[in-house]
């Protein structure tokens, strides 16, 4: 037994049966033990107390705000969904009313967008005078137009002759341009 006390508490012995981390975390929350009672003897003073009390209390209160809270909400989202499927044309209403308030802006869009060259051109520059002269002549209003002819179908056995450099898909994209009422 004297060799036992003799030894340091922390030194690894040579016994295999000895499990040295479980001794190191036993020995390490025995040392901590007082400091929890402490704590466990301070909750108890402070619960035992008024302080303790009103934590109580506001806790109570707080539970039961939230529990109202819950309720309000769940009252309210039963009542909206009830007046929804009791009445779906004011809902359908209501949802035209704002795409339409939406809407309102978006149809004023072109309007917004100025297709005039001569904006992007400084102001008296020879560039913008002879824009003007071409324009008595020719148009320079800027679009884009996409022409399918039939020999551009992906089929070849349906591919067809029409090609855009003939006379008629010319005449329609002169119409399209409005290039054929200048000319009069």
């Amino acid at each position: 037994m004297a060799e036992e006390d003799s030894g340091d508490r922390y030194s690894v012995e040579s016994d295999d049966n000895r499990d040295d981390a479980q001794a190191f975390w036993d020995r390490f929350f025995e040392s901590l033990k007082p400091v929890k009672q402490e704590i466990d003897y301070a909750k108890k003073a402070i619960s035992s107390s008024f302080i303790g009390g009103g934590l109580d209390t506001a806790a109570q209160l707080m539970d039961d705000a939230s529990d109202a809270a819950d309720a309000v909400t769940r009252r309210t989202a039963e009542l909206t969904y009830s007046s929804i499927l009791r009445s779906p044309a004011a809902v359908v209403i209501l949802m035209i009313l704002v795409t339409a308030t939406i809407g309102r802006d978006a149809m004023e869009f072109e309007h917004q967008i100025n297709g005039d060259v001569e904006i992007y051109l400084p102001d008296g520059a020879d560039s913008t005078e002879l824009l003007q002269q071409v324009r008595e002549q020719w148009s320079t209003d800027i679009f884009m137009l996409y022409i399918q002819t039939d020999n551009a179908i992906a089929d070849p056995s349906m591919r067809g002759t029409e090609h855009i450099t003939h006379v008629e898909i010319i005449k329609q994209i002169s119409w399209i341009a409005r290039d054929d009422q200048i000319r009069g």
